[in-house]
């Protein structure tokens, strides 16, 4: 600004402010600070000299006054010359002070009062810029705006001084927008700059030079809340206009540079235009080697510098323009006194350029550089006002940097802090496209990213309206539309195939529907949902066109398009091969465009292998399969770090293996096979990889070499992925993600143990099942124990493995977390998350180890051996009927040992059958007016099946006799799809005898998930008195009423006698009571509405007055609980699409602590209800016996209801009693 506001001595005489006036034009001028201090020293004795006596007598009072307020106006000016120099405040202070004095010295029609006006309103400006409070700077910059108005309107035209009064006025102006975000103040700064740059330039003033700087000035704060290129363009004319007029020796030369270098830097950066950010950072190199008396200059043009070098190094990537920009930033905070208001701007400099070091892994000590980047920018945002473009600017880089971090380290809290912080982004006033676009990507990153995570569906919706608002933002022919389509193809895509999955998964409601259809016509099937690929599509194919010669972002682009190319058309063959033509050429131009050293190589190489594998599938062109391997071994060799492990090095592996293996199946050549299994099994033995790469690669080698006749070496392989299972499970994801994970595997548990029999390894097979099977409930099982018994003798082991579980647990959630395309960023991540991995695995197995060399911990999270798992007593039998392609079998383990009871028609497609015939049943039941004698003819089938598949060759090889005294107990362990089946009541009709007979015959029969979940229920422990809460519901919202509900609760409260009890009936039965009961009490029983959703089945459970109660909610239940009677449908019924995880309701309970369940697998008659629980009770009467304290050991609930079932058999249908099954001791 001005501050030298129209010194003259036009009214005065003497000498001294002659040469004070002419002392400071050559100080404006030259920039002389010998002629300021002699310009301040005339000014200030021609201002004494006012009041001499002298003076006086020879001028009359009215003239004294007139040239006092002359003399103080230039005295003033000079001050604030100096003040704006020095940052003397005093200096500023005086010149306020004698500016006003001038005002106020003289009529209101004084000619030269306009000058007065301009020179308050420089000094009050001035003032505005220091550290005050916020208050009072914006009521100095109005008291300035105002006194520069009258400034203004006090001059005419022709008046020389016009031009620097309009300039000031400009310059206060683009303060207040500064302070109040105020745009009408904004337009109007940049309206006065042009016209007093019009009017300097046509009449040659010497003040051409300040009146272009401010506008520039005010050109790129326009700009910088509209994005209008040409704002930018004049900026930049208006800037080299002033510094050419500058004197080359000018001390506020530097400063003009200064100003040259940030509008090319803020071109540079919206038009990507390299030349234009080196030129930037030539002028402030210029500028910072001039020295300045103002320590504030020194350190304004330090932090333009490290702005202009993180600019260059954006576009052109040179790593000592980073490291340089840290450096050159980091002096100018140190530069900078804390109460400074341009501290605020020079931290976000600062955290940027530390931020950008980061992501780029250019630093020494990227954890470091996050750490530093993150508080600086915190800091910055402290001081930073609402609706300011630097608090916009803060608020992106703390989002990236919390996404950053949660990579690192896995806490939620980072996650949630980086959508927080994206949202208050977003929400901030107007901004120009590209800052509004920039917004938006890093909003629908932190959402990305944390679906990924929690996989909550409203992320990812969120995620991709974000992304589209992002790409809406921006100009067609912006330099970054291409990546911001990219985005916008990238999360549809991914929404789409999240969207398929989960259809497969629930089948509209739930996967139920779906499964009940295709019992009733096989060949129908759901149409995926096709808006979003179709979008992913155009948005892809855009940002293709959309992109500029040499973009940076050419290569991720054409991969985004060709990843969206996959399945685009597959319903007609012709289209389909030209489809899979496109998608290798966009995958060939993207690995043409990527550097060999570039971290996206190996993956792009990948990328084209799997579009050439694709169209072979589809042409049968050998010539594909041929490059397809060719591309492929070298994408293994990119990810071959030497001596470093790398991640990707496992999957490039297990892709070349499948290629191999499609080589064999098409040439059949020999020993072909042998090749694949290696690389598949180099995969699973990679310690950095992701576990769920290392067991899929296990897995698909032991397939390959059992189905080359390699038994053993088959079963090496199948075991190491069952022991890989339970971390591939994940306990660091959420329960969706987890169950996804393990559908990967499904069947994996059964194939190893059926080639483990195959080896003469009953023992190997049983062990592989406990491992293999009931992977989630085993996880939350050893949380509870494993780690807690290591925790009584060892605490410190336990919880430092409890930590590296945790933090591995993470990395699996994020290991298939892919970034958008447009933020080529991570760098830095992948290689802390590659190195901390392998620090972790080797963390964990050095602490296992140690685990195992303490008494009793021997097996520590090793596999079970089978001795450990034998939980048979006396003379029972637990019989685990395992289905696989490669052979099933019954395995019988007792006291001696298990056996094999071969079970040859047992083959997984005559059990899908079953089970697709068996759920038919099930959805008649659930109709409003089932044709029960038909349903029934159809469970007798199912039950004749079970019976010759399965129950008879056991029965015969165990010789079982038939209606025997004492029947023996017997529990099945069912794998696959058979555990939908009613095992337990296996039989035939036997015509000439007019009955039925089968397992209920012969033995009484239970149910387990597994070994370990049978062992735990038979651990010895004191029984507590009964106590028992009793929950009946005979209404539930939607579902239809209960009329036996109530009499069966009282059925079974006579049988408990004066036992202590609590009822909790009807709207009483919420989930905070039910959930607070069923921990307190022993026993319960339950009656009212319970469902079982097939796809889903750890989101089945009892349907409560106020919301559903589910498996997983009642796993997580700490209980001691005896016995629990579910008397409602589908309590013991697990799912379709993990049956081996056992996720039912009964095993909830039993998860939660109760050692018996009786549950029923389907909807029976109201009226069964309460006769099966009277008959049940009635054997369990022992419990009225004060003395009892051990009801299970006296009465065994599995006895109590084999009776009670009995009963039921002898009078009613199949329907009425072959529900009920008893799970547990």
């Amino acid at each position: 600004m001005g501050a030298a506001s129209g010194a003259t001595g036009t009214t005065a005489t003497g000498d001294d402010e002659a040469a004070s006036i002419e002392a400071l034009h050559e100080s404006l001028r030259t920039g002389s600070p010998t002629a300021l201090e002699r310009a301040v020293t005339l000014s200030r004795r021609a201002l004494d000299a006012v009041d001499a006596p002298d003076a006086r007598e020879a001028s009359g009072a009215h003239d004294v006054a007139l040239v006092r307020a002359n003399r103080q106006a230039n005295l003033a000016a000079a001050l604030g010359v100096r003040a704006s120099r020095t940052g003397r405040v005093e200096d500023l202070t005086e010149s306020v002070s004698l500016a006003q004095e001038a005002v106020l010295g003289v009529p209101d029609d004084d000619p030269d009062l306009g000058r007065y006006y301009s020179t308050l309103a420089a000094s009050l400006a001035q003032l505005a810029e220091l550290p005050l409070d916020a208050d009072d700077r914006l009521e100095l910059a109005s008291a300035a705006i105002e006194a520069a108005r009258e400034a203004v309107a006090r001059t005419t035209d022709d008046d020389e001084w016009l031009p620097e009064y309009l300039s000031n006025l400009s310059a206060m102006l683009e303060m207040r927008h500064e302070l109040v975000g105020d745009r009408s103040a904004l337009d109007e700064a940049i309206d006065a700059g042009r016209r007093a740059v019009a009017l300097a330039r046509d009449r040659d003033l010497p003040g051409s030079a300040a009146y272009s700087l401010h506008l520039s000035t005010a050109l790129l704060r326009r700009h910088a809340g509209t994005g209008d290129a040409a704002d930018v363009d004049e900026a930049v004319e208006a800037a080299q206009a002033a510094a050419n007029l500058i004197p080359v020796r000018h001390p506020d030369r530097p400063d003009h540079l200064i100003a040259v270098a940030i509008a090319l830097a803020t071109r540079a950066e919206q038009q990507q235009n390299s030349r234009d950010a080196t030129e930037a950072v030539r002028l402030c190199r210029r500028a910072v080697r001039s020295r300045s008396a103002h320590p504030a200059l020194g350190a304004r043009r330090l932090a333009n510098l490290a702005a202009a070098l993180r600019i260059k190094y954006l576009l052109i990537g040179r790593r000592a323009d980073i490291t340089e920009a840290v450096e050159v930033a980091g002096s100018a905070v140190a530069a900078t006194p804390p109460a400074s208001t341009e501290r605020g701007l020079f931290l976000a400099i600062l955290g940027a350029a530390l931020l950008l070091r980061f992501e780029r892994g250019a630093g020494p000590d990227p954890k470091a550089d996050l750490e530093a980047g993150t508080a600086a920018v915190t800091a910055a945002l402290d001081r930073c006002g609402p609706g300011t473009p630097l608090r916009r600017r803060c608020l992106i880089n703390l989002s990236d940097a919390a996404r950053a971090r949660f990579l690192l380290t896995g806490a939620t809290d980072d996650l949630d802090a980086a959508v927080r912080y994206g949202r208050e982004a977003v929400d901030e006033a107007a901004a120009p496209p590209q800052e509004t676009a920039a917004a938006w990507t890093n909003l629908a990153s932190a959402l990305h990213a944390r679906f990924q995570r929690l996989r909550m569906p409203a992320d990812l919706d969120d995620a991709v309206h974000a992304a589209e608002q992002a790409a809406a933002a921006l100009r067609p022919d912006d330099p970054l539309t291409a990546a911001r389509l990219a985005n916008v193809a990238t999360v549809r895509q991914l929404r789409h195939a999240h969207t398929r999955a989960r259809r497969d998964a629930h089948g509209g409601r739930d996967a139920r529907d779906r499964t009940r259809r295709d019992a009733r016509d096989p060949t129908r099937r759901d149409p995926a949902p096709d808006a979003d690929r179709q979008v992913a599509l155009r948005a892809a194919a855009a940002a293709v066109d959309a992109l500029r010669p040499d973009a940076p972002e050419s290569a991720s682009v054409w991969s985004t398009f060709g990843n969206t190319l996959l399945g685009a058309d597959d319903s007609d063959a012709a289209v389909g091969r030209e489809v899979a033509g496109l998608r290798v050429d966009a995958h060939r131009h993207a690995l043409a465009l990527t550097a060999r050293r570039h971290r996206s190589y190996r993956s792009r190489l990948a990328d084209l292998a799997g579009a050439l594998a694709a169209r072979y599938h589809l042409t049968g062109d050998a010539a594909d399969l041929r490059e397809a391997i060719r591309v492929q071994r070298r994408a293994v060799a990119a990810s071959t770090n030497g001596a470093d492990p790398d991640p990707d090095h496992a999957r490039m592996l297990s892709n070349l293996a499948v290629l191999l293996r499609a080589r064999y199946e098409r040439t059949r050549r020999p020993g072909g096979w042998r090749e694949a299994a290696d690389r598949w099994r180099a995969a699973s033995a990679e310690v950095a990889a992701p576990v769920t790469v290392r067991v899929g690669a296990a897995y698909s080698a032991a397939r390959l070499l059992a189905d080359a006749g390699d038994l053993d070496a088959a079963l090496t392989d199948y075991t190491a992925a069952i022991e890989l299972l339970p971390r591939a499970g994940g306990q660091g994801v959420d329960r969706q993600a987890q169950e996804q994970q393990l559908a990967l595997w499904s069947g994996l548990a059964s194939d190893a143990a059926a080639c483990a029999v195959a080896c003469g390894r009953p023992e190997r097979a049983v062990e592989l099942l406990e491992l293999g099977r009931s992977v989630v409930w085993a996880q939350i099982l050893h949380r509870r124990d494993d780690f807690a018994d290591l925790a009584r003798i060892a605490p410190d082991v336990a919880a430092e493995l409890a930590e590296v579980r945790d933090r591995l647990d993470h990395y699996e959630a994020e290991s298939a977390l892919v970034p958008l395309p447009a933020a080529d960023r991570d760098e830095a991540v992948d290689r802390l998350i590659r190195d901390d991995r392998v620090r972790l695995a080797a963390r964990w197995d050095e602490l296992v180890a140690r685990a195992r060399t303490l008494p009793g911990f021997e097996r520590f999270l090793a596999p079970a051996s089978f001795s450990s798992r034998a939980v048979t007593a006396g003379g029972d039998t637990i019989v685990l009927v395992n289905v696989s392609a490669l052979r099933s079998d019954a395995l019988v383990v007792t006291a001696a040992g298990p056996a094999v009871v071969p079970l040859p028609g047992l083959t997984p497609a005559a059990v899908e059958r079953a089970a697709r015939h068996h759920l038919g049943m099930l959805d008649g039941l659930r109709r409003p007016d089932p044709d029960v004698r038909a349903l029934d003819a159809r469970l007798r089938d199912t039950l004749a099946w079970l019976w010759r598949t399965v129950a008879a060759p056991v029965a015969e090889a165990l010789a079982w006799p038939e209606r025997s005294a004492d029947l023996p107990r017997v529990w099945w362990i069912p794998t696959g799809l058979l555990s939908l089946l009613p095992l337990h009541a296996a039989q035939r009709y036997l015509p000439e005898e007019y009955r039925d007979s089968g397992l209920p015959d012969r033995v009484v029969s239970s149910y387990a998930s597994t070994l370990d979940a049978l062992r735990r229920s038979r651990r010895p422990a004191d029984a507590p008195p009964v106590s028992a809460v009793l929950v009946t519901l005979a209404g539930t919202p939607d579902r239809p009423e209960l009329p036996y509900a109530a009499e069966e609760t009282s059925v079974v409260a006579g049988h408990l006698g004066d036992r202590p009890r609590t009822e909790l009936a009807d709207a009483a039965a919420t989930w905070a009571a039910v959930t607070d009961a069923v921990v307190r009490h022993s026993w319960l029983h339950f009656a009212g509405h319970a469902e079982q959703r097939l796809g889903a089945p750890g989101r089945g459970g009892l349907r409560l007055a106020d919301r559903p109660l589910t498996v997983f909610q009642l796993a997580a239940l700490r209980a001691s609980g005896e016995f629990a009677f579910l008397s409602s449908c589908e309590t013991a019924l697990t799912g379709v699409e993990l049956p081996d995880e056992a996720f039912s309701t009964a095993a909830g309970f039993q998860i939660a602590g109760y050692r018996q369940v009786v549950a029923a697998l389907w909807p029976v008659p109201d009226d069964v209800g309460p006769r099966l629980a009277g008959s049940v009770y009635d054997a369990l009467r022992a419990l009225s016996e004060p003395s009892a304290r051990e009801p299970a050991e006296r009465v065994p609930a599995a006895v109590a209801l084999h009776a009670a079932v009995r009963e039921l058999r002898a009078t009613g249908p199949l329907l009425s009693w072959a529900a009920y099954c008893h799970i547990g001791a």
